[in-house]
């Protein structure tokens, strides 16, 4: 047994890392600098995009893509294809994927036809261009197809977007949606299909457009997109979610998890699994209000509180997009209503809890004082790792900025492993000096506590608790426990000395020589009168060293 004796407060900190990656005033490679920040994308790697406009040119279009690596685009940059044209500008259809391939959808010059040319590339690869001829069942020989309105793209080269298809001798233009595959090193098209048109019979309607939201495929190949149907008779055409053709979600019908009607559908995301996220309004008294769903269970809706923060209550839900990652984390925007000061209210939030917030969250030294949430503000990886968001600090810095929320513990202890687990953290973790050497003791620091009079507590463990790797047990309002409570050895609970915050432990190691190269593992709980009795932290795994 790891004995705990009493020690001085120490400095602990879990707070996801955030970084700045795009400044304004930076120097560009096109010999000017960054102007303003106007496109989002990161990948699982944490990797990134970010579109962006310089002072190099006067027009008011985007004129670089940035990467870790350098440029990925820059006006009047030269494509092969159409010959001689160059780039005007990046449309705001800028996807990469978890394997690296970039594709975005590129306004260029194009010299010997049109004065501008859209099309969807890879990397330099033009895939679709504009009126691309069509050879596919059922449309007429000579079809052409426009496509790139709206993009998603996945790992291996696989993609879907709206198009329009274009049939000689008939009027009009018929909305579609497409999946393709490319070579994710040469961008050549490998397939191409049309699984949904307009005119289909959809959720016991005709689909007669498809709306303004991208279609999101993901990994496993399923398809989620918003429609506007037409039932027969009244009442009139209304907006559905589906995924694969299956309706999930229907306007002028009740809400699940609500049981009032759902008036406005608004952004969604699928995940690897099939799980989706929808933001919806429902009827009320007050007009309409915002819910936030996760496969028809209500996570957040405006005027309530937030079950992860009882003290925060929810004002709105922003109609900017969600994000739902592939352990189910959902990534949302949103306003604080009263008593939470003004200046404090807008957020990012990542389940239920606040991720960054106006007014509290310090990048550098510097709190951040406005945040972008409109359509292109933030994103997020599909692991849910990591997130990027455009923001301003009070030291006059603005831009893109990066958040890791599972950083390796910054630590001089060799041994110490730190488990975050799939949910935002309430407290924090952290070893604060010390060693695991045999005969030697370690500091841990326990953050988080909601009032002085918050019980800090230190749980230990033989071996960890994962029931989907790297996830753990959610406990809602407690959060995720990632110890084995299992038997022979139920986790052992260690009291901490209370009123301090970070709360100090520190575990003597035992002088056992066959102990050299064992694990321990370690997770810090604080008992509470406040709004949240229980809280969890992250998880510490502890390797005994020689």
């Amino acid at each position: 047994m790891l004995p705990i004796l009493l020690c001085v407060p120490l400095a602990s900190d879990c707070a996801p890392p955030i970084a700045p990656i795009a400044l304004v005033g930076q120097p560009t490679p096109d010999g000017g600098s960054l102007s303003i920040v106007v496109d989002l994308a990161v990948n699982s790697s944490g990797d990134w995009l970010v579109v962006a406009d310089t002072t190099a040119t006067t027009n008011i279009v985007d004129d670089v893509v940035l990467s870790p690596t350098g440029v990925v685009y820059t006006w009047g940059q030269s494509f092969a294809e159409p010959p001689g044209s160059t780039l005007i500008a990046v449309a705001q259809e800028l996807q990469l994927s978890d394997d690296g391939v970039v594709m975005a959808l590129l306004l260029l010059d194009d010299p010997a036809a049109l004065p501008s040319y859209g099309g969807l590339h890879v990397g330099n690869t033009l895939v679709l261009g504009e009126a691309e001829p069509l050879a596919l069942a059922p449309f007429a020989p000579g079809s052409t197809l426009d496509a790139g309105s709206d993009l998603s793209l996945v790992s291996a080269g696989k993609f879907a977007t709206q198009g329009f298809i274009t049939q000689p001798g008939m009027p009009g233009t018929i909305s579609v949606l497409i999946t393709a595959t490319v070579d994710p090193k040469t961008g050549a098209l490998q397939s191409l299909a049309v699984p949904f048109t307009e005119g289909d019979t959809l959720g016991g309607g005709q689909v007669i457009g498809f709306n303004q939201y991208s279609p999101v495929l993901n990994e496993a190949g399923q398809l989620a997109f918003s429609a506007l149907i037409d039932p027969p008779g009244p009442p009139a055409a209304r907006s559905a979610l589906f995924i694969d053709g299956q309706l999930l979600l229907e306007e002028l019908t009740p809400a699940p998890g609500v049981g009032v009607t759902l008036s406005k559908l608004g952004r969604f995301d699928i995940n690897a699994s099939g799980q989706w996220a929808a933001r919806i309004a429902v009827a009320s008294s007050s007009d309409t209000d915002g819910v936030l769903l996760v496969g028809g269970e209500v996570l957040a809706r405006e005027g309530s509180l937030l079950s992860g923060n009882p003290a925060l209550p929810l004002r709105t839900i922003s109609e900017s997009p969600v994000f739902l990652s592939d352990v189910g984390n959902v990534l949302w925007a949103g306003d604080l209503g009263l008593p939470v000061p003004s200046g404090q209210r807008r957020a990012l939030f990542v389940g239920d809890q606040v991720l960054v917030r106006e007014g509290v969250t310090v990048v550098d030294g510097a709190t951040v004082t406005q945040l972008d949430l409109g359509s292109d503000g933030f994103a997020q990886s599909s692991s849910g790792r990591y997130v990027i968001f455009e923001a301003k600090l009070s030291d006059g810095r603005q831009g893109a900025f990066l958040v890791d929320r599972e950083p390796s513990l910054a630590s001089p202890v060799a041994g110490v492993t730190a488990l975050f687990g799939c949910n935002p953290l309430a407290s924090c973790l952290a070893p604060t000096g010390g060693s695991l050497a045999l005969g030697a003791s370690l500091q841990l620091g326990l953050a988080g506590g909601q009032s002085p009079s918050a019980s800090p507590f230190l749980l230990l463990a033989d071996a960890p608790l994962f029931t989907l790797a790297p996830c753990g047990l959610e406990l809602p309002g407690i959060g995720e426990l990632l110890l084995s409570p299992a038997p022979p050895n139920p986790f052992l609970i260690l009291p901490g000395n209370p009123g301090a915050d970070p709360a100090p432990f520190t575990l003597t190691v035992p002088s056992t020589p066959g102990l050299a190269g064992v694990p321990v593992w370690t997770q810090g709980l604080f008992v509470d009168s406040g709004p949240q009795p229980l809280r969890l932290s992250n998880a510490l795994e502890l390797l005994l060293v020689t």
